[in-house]
């Protein structure tokens, strides 16, 4: 019999309703009273083989569900008396409850190292948010990350992942090719046709790519057969060799082709064909870094700065942009916070739309929207991060506005439009010409 543990995973306020608290809970033995649970909150200090209960408390109301590790014995003990049992861990399990607490859910699994385990129903393709940080691409200006001199193992297996998020409302159609991964000159290009099918150019397309939420996809190929993976299930299939001579590997653009518009995060590339289930563990959990064959891993975590880490091996880090200086073409570091309930109510609060028209020669227009009142602050930067113009600075009500910007005395480049609400800040990037 093991004494009774339990672990707060997070706490969160959704608008003016009761905290919702989550909780990874050991099962107590047999005998003993399931209702009365509770007691001192603990942090975690590793998890053993064991049987666990997911316990969420919202308000009254109380849901559960159990789990068992690896050499756990039988269930012992009974359900809450008053709860309502999850049904299973599944990728709809968690529909109507907040993506930031979703977001805090699977990086404590990550952490504790269960979210394998409870299978997809913590994937991070079940809401259009991501915890931490990643990178925010704009294609009219062709934004890149460049590692220079690397290169794909010139024969034998490899595979390519990436977690990817489209802003757009819809893809563009025949002929555009969305860069997430291209070495060279489509030597290989991995990414998103105009169709929003995922594709390893020209040998195989497969899936349709939805657009405005956070999707996983990968190509794998073995020696004799690619595949093409979408949110962790294969979509198609080929035995045409791809082409892979290209020295040079760019993200969200390289040469050519379309640039990536929206964010990228997790980039992976392996010497090694990973497998479905492999792949299906990339997604979820995320690879060791010293794992065998990990050739590059891109996790985009730098607070600051030109330089890209590659977490697999250092000597092929890469640079925002095309070049160690700071250019138009470099990618927004973006990170979206999942600790605190003000937090949560402030990334909500507001939301920063694309200026019209972008680029643009003069003047320009930048529409957001208020989802309640709020002192709200909009200024434009140059990528240094000095403000360069105060649009507004008061206290507005809920709903639709635009500023107007006239760009006098600025010189041509890319800007940063900020918008601040309760000292959370989202961005737009804008091109002056």
């Amino acid at each position: 019999m093991c004494p009774t543990r339990h672990y707060m995973i997070c706490q969160k306020y959704f608008g003016g309703q009761a905290p919702a608290k989550l909780f990874l809970r050991r099962r107590r033995a047999a005998g003993q009273n399931s209702a009365a649970w509770g007691g001192p909150v603990k942090q975690p200090r590793g998890i053993v083989s064991h049987e666990y209960v997911i316990v969420l408390w919202r308000g009254s109301a109380l849901f559960w569900g159990a789990f068992r590790l690896p050499g756990c014995p039988a269930p012992v003990g009974g359900p809450p008396a008053a709860g309502r049992h999850f049904g299973g861990f599944h990728a709809g399990l968690f529909a109507s409850i907040s993506p930031l607490l979703l977001s805090a859910m699977s990086s404590f699994f990550r952490k504790a190292g269960l979210l394998a385990l409870l299978g997809s129903g913590l994937s991070l393709s079940s809401y259009a948010q991501r915890g931490g940080n990643f990178l925010g691409f704009t294609s009219t200006e062709a934004d890149q990350v460049t590692v220079p001199n690397f290169a794909l193992p010139a024969t034998g297996p490899f595979t390519l992942e990436a977690w990817v998020y489209y802003s757009g409302f819809s893809w563009a159609g025949s002929g555009s090719y969305n860069t997430v991964i291209e070495f060279g000159n489509d030597d290989p290009w991995f990414g998103v046709n105009g169709s929003g099918r995922v594709e390893l150019y020209s040998d195989l397309e497969g899936g349709t790519v939805p657009v405005r939420t956070w999707v996983h996809l990968a190509y794998s190929w073995d020696g004799t057969t690619g595949t093409l993976y979408l949110d962790g299930a294969p979509v198609g299939t080929s035995i045409l060799a791809p082409a892979r001579g290209g020295s040079g590997m760019g993200i969200g653009y390289n040469s050519s082709d379309t640039g990536w518009q929206g964010y990228i995060d997790e980039v992976m590339v392996w010497s090694t064909a990973r497998s479905a289930a492999q792949i299906q563990s990339d997604r979820t959990s995320g690879p060791p870094v010293a794992a065998p064959f990990l050739l590059a891993y891109f996790k985009f975590e730098e607070a600051s700065g030109q330089t890209v880490t590659n977490l697999a091996n250092a000597a092929f880090n890469g640079v925002l942009g095309s070049t160690s200086a700071t250019e138009p073409n470099d990618p927004i570091r973006t990170s979206t916070v999942v600790n605190s309930a003000r937090q949560q109510s402030a990334a909500t609060a507001a939301r920063l739309l694309p200026n019209y028209p972008n680029p643009f020669g003069g003047a320009t227009t930048i529409p957001f929207e208020l989802r309640r009142a709020g002192r709200v602050r909009v200024a434009v930067l140059d990528l240094a991060g000095r403000e360069v113009a105060t649009l507004l600075e008061e206290t507005r009500a809920a709903g639709s506005y635009t500023l107007p910007f006239q760009s006098r005395h600025l010189a041509a480049g890319a800007y940063l439009c900020q918008l601040t609400i309760d000292g959370q800040r989202t961005t737009q990037r804008m091109l002056l010409r």
